[in-house]
């Protein structure tokens, strides 16, 4: 075999190398086990910890307070969050929050739907007023840095605002663990606590643009009538 053709080969699925004669049988090819849905959530004095650590950061990272509220009242995910425009037009390649409409539209202009079903949603009163303070600021991403640059990623700036709400936690002696926080558990918070209040199991799903099988497995527990 030339390596020309082992690469080649090499880029064939598995069967059908299988009835072109190449291996004698196609191998059993299994997935592991589905990992186990995390439970971590945090309760709203963490949260208003984790607040006042992104509001004692440098100038350069205050824009992690707003990524923090913007996660605890729209349960979004990292990257759609960091991208979401204040638009009340249609934006290309990112949602937005619309000032007038008073709507969070999660998908972009044009794109097409996926399994992430990134639906509209009304954004909450407090939500709101923030969105059109910023609007008439001529603030253009809900998350920005002090010059007005959309933020990329949040990585570093994260793990500073983790340590420093432990620090304040200790500082109100409190001791509070919040290594195992990660700008994921906002969503998972979010839901979570519309289950403790009671919420309609479709109507909550809906809002948090989650599947109601997904949203019963990992928050339905939660719900005072589970």
């Amino acid at each position: 075999m030339t390596p020309g053709n082992r690469g080649i080969l090499q880029q064939r699925p598995v069967k059908h190398c299988a009835k072109e004669g190449h291996p004698t049988s196609a191998p059993e090819v299994w997935l592991p086990k589905e990992s186990a849905a995390k439970e971590r959530f945090m309760s709203r004095r963490e949260v208003v910890y984790l607040l006042r650590s992104a509001r004692s950061l440098c100038i350069d990272g205050r824009h992690l307070q707003w990524f923090i509220i913007l996660g605890i009242y729209t349960g979004g995910r990292k990257a759609a969050m960091l991208a979401t425009r204040i638009s009340s037009e249609p934006v290309l390649n990112s949602g937005r929050l619309d000032p007038d409409g008073g709507l969070f539209i999660r998908r972009a202009a044009g794109q097409k739907a996926t399994k992430k079903e990134r639906n509209p949603c009304r954004m909450p009163r407090q939500l709101l007023g923030h969105v059109r303070r910023k609007a008439r600021l001529g603030h253009r991403c809900f998350i920005q840095g002090n010059r007005g640059c959309q933020i990329g990623d949040i990585k570093k700036g994260w793990a500073g605002t983790i340590e420093a709400a432990q620090r304040i936690a200790r500082q109100d002696g409190v001791e509070r663990d919040l290594s195992d926080v990660t700008p994921h558990t906002l969503k998972h918070t979010a839901c979570t606590w519309s289950m403790q209040r009671g919420a309609d199991i479709h109507q909550a799903a809906a809002y948090f643009s989650a599947s109601v099988e997904t949203f019963t497995r990992t928050c339905a527990h939660h719900h005072p009538d589970f």
